[in-house]
């Protein structure tokens, strides 16, 4: 059944909202893609709270539009799937890469970072980026070690100040 011109303004109304509001998004094309496999895809990205629909070109485009975003979908034909991610910008590249080595029909096409479009050679680029939290991790790391590192010098002149001091002692209890 098809849908009818106020269900289309609403799609494109919460779109366009949610495009604004994303850090990242990902256009790609499942075509070929099972319902079984596009529902694993659904839950690889649920779970990292990256939101997922289908929509024809014709939506997104006036979404495109409504949020300000010049993004050239031309080129795309039928069809899209629209991957959004309001916190990680690296999140949906990196599980879109992942899924699409296991199941070649899923193929990642465009994005969109910081309200700029992002060819897919980016979108390959950020698929091998780790996460915010394993880089926040190792900077936490590097930082620890430096402290460490800070406190055993500090430490170093105090110990040999102690040890000038008990020798000296020693030499006047002699």
């Amino acid at each position: 059944m098809p849908l009818s011109r106020e269900q289309k303004q609403e799609i494109v109304k919460n779109l366009a909202d949610k495009l604004k509001n994303s850090k990242s998004v990902v256009f790609s094309d499942f075509h070929g893609l099972t319902v079984s496999d596009s529902e694993d895809l659904r839950i690889s990205l649920r779970e990292q709270k990256i939101e997922y629909q289908v929509i024809k070109k014709n939506l997104l485009k006036i979404a495109l539009e409504k949020a300000s975003l010049k993004v050239g979908i031309d080129d795309i034909s039928g069809c899209v799937s629209v991957a959004l991610s309001p916190k990680d910008e690296v999140a949906i590249p990196r599980i879109l890469k992942q899924f699409s080595d296991q199941h070649e029909q899923l193929k990642m096409l465009k994005g969109i970072l910081d309200n700029r479009e992002v060819d897919l050679s980016m979108l390959e680029k950020l698929a091998v980026l780790p996460s915010k939290e394993e880089l926040l991790g190792k900077t936490i790391g590097a930082l620890k070690g430096n402290l460490y590192g800070l406190v055993n010098v500090l430490q170093g002149n105090i110990r040999g100040l102690v040890y000038v001091l008990q020798e000296h002692i020693k030499n006047i209890n002699n």
